[in-house]
């Protein structure tokens, strides 16, 4: 069973499949057709379905491990500039209590 967004689409696709007025078109005419006319095979859906898997699969599989370690650096960057702010703030905070308290 296909989900409503997925019906959706498939019957806006029918409905710019349909022929020009004057021409016939039955409800049982195909959904997908080749740029000439005659209907997409499913064993051609299939392949490209399978193929467009694996790619991805494939895809996934060699970016994961660069992603996580991209990622885990931006993190430890953003950490590090946010430590270096707060060590700033306190440095500043102590040097105004001194000026303002007299250094001990």
């Amino acid at each position: 069973m296909l989900d409503p967004e997925t019906v959706r689409l498939l019957r806006r696709h029918e409905r710019a499949q349909r022929r020009p007025p004057g021409e016939r078109w039955s409800p049982t005419s195909p959904i997908f057709t080749l740029g000439s006319g005659p209907p997409v095979q499913p064993s051609h859906l299939t392949h490209r379905l399978h193929a467009g898997i694996v790619l991805t699969a494939d895809t996934h599989v060699s970016v994961s491990p660069q992603l996580y370690h991209d990622s885990a650096c931006a993190t430890a960057r953003l950490v590090s500039k946010a430590v270096r702010a707060t060590n700033r703030k306190i440095s500043k905070t102590r040097e105004t209590t001194l000026l303002t308290c007299g250094s001990p």
